[in-house]
């Protein structure tokens, strides 16, 4: 008998929990909407800005994977950059306000996402990629992968 009160306390708990984390999550998607724009990866948002110069290079930047990490780490960069780039952060899936990306996330998939919002959002003419702790990996096998990009794309 108190091992079905145990298991009832535990399912209760985790509903609640569930539960709680949902509101939680809708109340600060209120409290604190996305900056930029979403454009949809396979059945899922990617959340991006896009600013800055409309001549000259786009710098992209992709940041680290540390708790709370997004776009947003490189605001005091982008303001700056802006003055003379076109300037492009993103979330990777799972950060900020980008959706959940598909397990396993890896690096590939993570090339992939940027590959494909670079596609969307109409990206052409000489790309800089900028990457922080997790991010640098990222866009270094991005460079290795595509190589010519700019060719490619023009």
């Amino acid at each position: 008998m108190v091992v079905i009160y145990i298991v009832s306390a535990i399912g209760l708990c985790l509903i609640l929990g569930s539960l709680y984390q949902w509101l939680a999550t809708k109340s600060d998607e209120k409290q604190y909407p996305a900056p930029g724009q979403f454009v949809e990866i396979n059945g899922r948002r990617l959340h991006y800005q896009s600013f800055g110069v409309e001549k000259g290079p786009i710098v992209i930047f992709d940041h680290g994977c540390g708790i709370g990490s997004s776009s947003l780490i490189w605001k005091l960069v982008t303001d700056k950059v802006s003055q003379f780039a076109r300037v492009i952060t993103y979330d990777r899936a799972g950060y900020g306000w980008s959706d959940p990306g598909f397990y396993p996330r890896t690096n590939e998939a993570a090339v992939e996402d940027l590959r494909i919002l670079i596609e969307k959002v109409n990206m052409k003419g000489p790309i800089v990629l900028v990457g922080h702790s997790y991010g640098g990996l990222n866009v270094r096998l991005f460079a290795k992968k595509y190589p010519t990009w700019q060719r490619e794309s023009s």
